[in-house]
Protein backbone atom coordinates (compact mmCIF):
# COMPACT_ATOMS: atom_id res chain seq x y z
CA UNK A 1 0.00 0.00 0.00
CA UNK A 2 1.61 3.32 -0.67
CA UNK A 3 1.95 5.78 2.10
CA UNK A 4 -1.11 8.08 3.40
CA UNK A 5 0.67 10.85 3.26
CA UNK A 6 1.57 10.05 -0.61
CA UNK A 7 -2.26 9.07 -1.60
CA UNK A 8 -3.39 12.27 -0.20
CA UNK A 9 -0.91 14.27 -1.87
CA UNK A 10 -1.97 12.74 -4.91
CA UNK A 11 -5.41 12.43 -4.63
CA UNK A 12 -5.38 8.33 -4.60
CA UNK A 13 -7.57 5.93 -3.28
CA UNK A 14 -6.35 2.60 -2.08
CA UNK A 15 -8.82 0.07 -1.45
CA UNK A 16 -8.91 -3.45 0.12
CA UNK A 17 -9.83 -5.00 -3.08
CA UNK A 18 -6.73 -3.47 -4.54
CA UNK A 19 -4.87 -4.17 -1.56
CA UNK A 20 -5.54 -7.91 -1.88
CA UNK A 21 -4.76 -7.97 -5.75
CA UNK A 22 -1.24 -6.77 -5.10
CA UNK A 23 -0.37 -9.18 -2.41
CA UNK A 24 -1.56 -11.69 -5.06
CA UNK A 25 0.00 -10.20 -7.93
CA UNK A 26 3.24 -10.01 -5.47
CA UNK A 27 2.81 -13.96 -3.86
CA UNK A 28 2.87 -15.12 -8.05
CA UNK A 29 5.73 -13.22 -9.13
CA UNK A 30 7.65 -14.53 -6.32
CA UNK A 31 6.76 -18.11 -7.28
CA UNK A 32 7.89 -17.47 -11.23
CA UNK A 33 11.12 -15.86 -9.77
CA UNK A 34 11.92 -19.19 -8.04
CA UNK A 35 11.26 -20.78 -11.23
CA UNK A 36 14.04 -19.07 -13.41
CA UNK A 37 17.51 -20.48 -13.23
CA UNK A 38 20.01 -18.00 -11.74
CA UNK A 39 22.16 -15.97 -14.03
CA UNK A 40 25.54 -17.92 -15.42
CA UNK A 41 28.23 -15.73 -14.48
CA UNK A 42 32.42 -16.05 -14.73
CA UNK A 43 33.85 -17.81 -12.34
CA UNK A 44 36.14 -15.51 -10.99
CA UNK A 45 33.36 -12.72 -10.64
CA UNK A 46 31.35 -15.12 -8.90
CA UNK A 47 34.45 -15.74 -6.14
CA UNK A 48 34.83 -12.30 -5.99
CA UNK A 49 31.51 -11.78 -5.27
CA UNK A 50 31.25 -14.41 -2.60
CA UNK A 51 34.05 -13.46 -0.80
CA UNK A 52 33.21 -9.91 -0.44
CA UNK A 53 29.72 -10.88 1.05
CA UNK A 54 30.46 -13.51 3.39
CA UNK A 55 29.98 -13.26 6.95
CA UNK A 56 32.87 -11.57 9.10
CA UNK A 57 33.23 -8.78 5.73
CA UNK A 58 32.63 -5.18 6.44
CA UNK A 59 29.39 -3.94 4.55
CA UNK A 60 30.70 -0.53 4.07
CA UNK A 61 34.85 -1.44 2.64
CA UNK A 62 33.89 -5.53 1.53
CA UNK A 63 37.33 -5.72 3.66
CA UNK A 64 37.41 -8.55 6.37
CA UNK A 65 36.68 -7.01 10.07
CA UNK A 66 39.46 -5.14 11.64
CA UNK A 67 41.82 -4.93 8.40
CA UNK A 68 43.58 -1.92 7.89
CA UNK A 69 45.23 0.02 3.87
Amino acid sequence: MPPPVLCERLGLRWTDRQQRRLRRFARVVHCLAALVPPPRIAPAMFLAYRNTRRPGTDPHTRRPLGATV
